[in-house]
């Protein structure tokens, strides 16, 4: 009875060890600053400044690029010198062939409260990342921000949604 009972603790050991598997995806952060990625218009007509996009190729961000209003691949547009389009022509095929990026981009936060990208998890096909807020008072402001975030392709395989959730540090 008493290895039976140890067999069945072990196997809801193993169970919970290995059915609760690590989910934690590798990333890092190529670009953050409170600047917009770009706008556009949504379905109801509004101007967007906010959004995120799973990017797996340079034809990808080109188009994204274009959809945002973007003039990182235009030599034209005003902004193509600025920080944040220098970086978005550094992701090259090379880069691409195995690793992708998320463009993420919003206008919620005041960047006095330092939002910093702290952990990102894939649960089924969505990818949840955990963005973190320096704690205390702060001027209730909202002002663009934009992330890059640099994946492995096989880790994002199969995504089809993102949950953004937020904490505080």
């Amino acid at each position: 009875m008493k290895k039976i009972g140890l067999g069945m603790i072990i196997l809801i050991l193993a169970i919970f060890l290995f059915g609760c598997a690590n989910d934690k995806v590798k990333f890092s952060v190529g670009f953050a600053d409170n600047t917009s990625f770009g706008y556009r218009e949504n379905d109801s007509g509004e101007t967007v400044y906010g959004g995120i996009a799973l990017v797996c190729t340079l034809e990808e961000l080109k188009k994204l690029c274009d959809q945002w209003n973007n003039g990182a691949f235009n030599l034209e547009s005003v902004g193509y010198s600025d920080m944040m389009n220098q970086k978005l022509r550094e992701y090259d095929n090379e880069y691409f062939a195995a690793k992708a990026l998320i463009v993420y981009s919003n206008m919620k936060w005041n960047w006095e409260r330092e939002p910093r990208i702290e952990t990102i998890s894939k649960k089924n096909n969505v990818l949840v990342i955990e963005v973190s807020l320096k704690r205390g008072t702060y001027t209730d402001k909202a002002e663009a921000g934009t992330f890059f975030i640099e994946l492995n392709k096989a880790d994002v395989e199969n995504v089809t949604d993102f949950r953004i959730e937020e904490t505080t540090r």
